[in-house]
């Protein structure tokens, strides 16, 4: 935005993160950021786990629908409090606006008919909560229909996009078929892959020490149980990479974090 002819920069702020246990981080962001990056802040700062969180700002849950810091109404000082939940969830999902011919952002919000770990996509791409460096988790996505299964260090890049494609730039990777996907381009076509099927559930395991995601393939067609793996492409190390899945269609979607 212009300002008497000059450009307005985002102010930086800086925020107090506690969690009811006493642990102690204080952060600088902008007030643009948005709560996934607060909240990629605050498990790395706090070393949490990857499981759904709740901000607390003034003793008010903050909004987690909330476009940024500012509308959020963080102000530079401000102390949030950080709660986990035993639940690990969707954060959001890219749907289909179907004036513009694009996808765009949704929140997946908690309420009192939706749990967040269990959702219904026309078509599109659900986002789970991101896996942090340093650390070994497994995903576990159960889907009704065939899918794309992958992770992504930048979901909202994909908005704005004909259709939101997990492997279609440096900062994803996934499983398309039986070929696997990184920067638009097919990089491996793993002798052991098994395109996932309507009802069947696949396990995504990022060890981010070893640079390595395997999939897994559980179902009823030949070559199931299937188990894959695939060395992590450099743009993507180091980095929080949020676990997606893709649908062309209606489906019931599920996601868990699986005992390692």
């Amino acid at each position: 935005m212009l300002e008497a002819g000059l450009e307005v920069q985002d102010a930086m702020v800086s925020v107090q993160l506690s969690t009811p246990n006493g642990a102690v981080a204080d952060v600088m962001l902008r007030t643009s950021a948005t709560l996934l990056e607060l909240e990629v802040l605050a498990k790395e700062r706090l070393q949490l786990t990857p499981h759904d969180v709740v901000f607390l700002h003034e003793d008010q849950q903050i909004p987690e629908a909330a476009l940024d810091l500012e509308a959020a109404g963080i102000v530079d000082g401000a102390a949030i409090t950080v709660l986990l939940r035993i639940e690990y969830s969707f954060v959001g999902m890219l749907k289909a606006n179907a004036e513009i011919g694009r996808y765009h952002w949704a929140p997946v919000l908690a309420d009192d008919f939706q749990q967040t770990s269990h959702v219904t996509l026309e078509n599109g791409c659900c986002v789970a909560r991101p896996l942090l460096p340093g650390h070994t988790d497994t995903v576990r996505f159960t889907c009704s229909a065939s899918c794309h299964v992958g992770v992504h260090a930048n979901p909202l890049e994909m908005t704005g996009t004909r259709r939101p494609d997990i492997g279609g730039s440096k900062d994803g990777i996934c499983l398309a078929g039986t070929v696997v996907v990184h920067g638009g381009c097919t990089i491996d076509a793993p002798a052991a892959a098994v395109a996932p099927a309507p009802g069947n559930t696949v396990l995504l395991s990022l060890d981010h020490a070893a640079g390595t995601l395997t999939w897994s393939v559980l179902g009823t067609q030949p070559g199931c149980p299937a188990h894959f793996s695939q060395k992590l492409p450099q743009a993507l190390r180091g980095r929080a990479l949020y676990p997606c899945i893709s649908v062309n269609r209606r489906a019931t979607i599920e996601v868990a974090l699986q005992e390692n």
